[in-house]
């Protein structure tokens, strides 16, 4: 089949055209009415699109599929739409990639800005923390050992059967406070929260387990016949090509 008789094939009568428009060529409802949107209204392009994409909506849904030439008239329209859908998508990346490789521009130029700013943070944080974490430690330890000393001190007096007499306790240890002002005036806060960490997979309860889509989807269309608890199938969908 020739490129002229393929074109003329998907290509119904009665469908909208579907070519690029121009200036010069475009002939347009006087209804069609664009939405607000960030393109100048007065864009022949745009309204030409706009015009098609309506126009093939209303024929899409009025279309029955009952016969063979409904079927391949119905599969002209799906290359009409694909069509339609990759010239507009044409347009709209034309008009992004410049917005988007400004905004990589800038967003690399903070990058190397924030860059230091957020290794010191983090090497801040974390020395902050390891020495909170090391003086509740040794609270801890200091509470644990005073313990201890109180504990003896009675067994020992209940033993001589005499009171108790006064123990030497280890000195407290320094509380790091969980909020501070700093004189820069920020509110620096410190709270527990709860975190996980997975430390033995095959203990881990059915619920909380997750299925490896991307996984799955490689096994199967890699061969895999079988995979207990689900069911591989076949399933038809449409692949268009231009």
């Amino acid at each position: 089949m020739t490129t002229e008789n393929k074109k003329a094939e998907t290509q119904s009568p009665d469908s909208p055209n579907l070519q690029k428009p121009t200036p010069d060529t475009t002939t347009l409802p006087a209804e069609v009415q664009l939405p607000e949107t960030v393109f100048s209204v007065d864009d022949l392009m745009v309204k030409q699109f706009y015009a098609d994409s309506q126009a093939l909506l209303q024929m899409v849904r009025d279309m029955e599929v009952k016969t063979v030439d409904d079927f391949h008239l119905a599969q002209n329209r799906m290359g009409g739409i694909y069509s339609l859908k990759k010239e507009l998508e044409t347009q709209r990346t034309s008009r992004t990639k410049p917005l988007q490789s400004q905004l990589k521009q800038i967003n690399d130029s903070f990058k190397i800005l924030t860059e230091p700013i957020q290794e010191a943070d983090t090497i801040c944080q974390g020395k902050v923390m390891a020495y909170k974490r090391e003086q509740d430690r040794l609270r801890a330890e200091a509470e644990a050992i005073n313990r201890m000393k109180v504990e003896a001190a009675e067994r020992e007096a209940k033993l001589h059967e005499k009171p108790v007499e006064d123990v030497q306790l280890v000195a407290p240890i320094a509380v790091a406070p969980d909020r501070v002002l700093t004189d820069s005036g920020a509110d620096i806060n410190t709270r527990k929260i709860k975190k996980w960490r997975v430390i033995d997979q095959a203990k881990v309860p059915e619920e909380y387990k997750i299925i490896d889509n991307g996984r799955v989807t490689k096994a199967v269309k890699g061969g895999i016949g079988e995979i207990p608890g689900i069911e591989i199938y076949i399933d038809e969908v449409f692949t268009r090509e231009v």
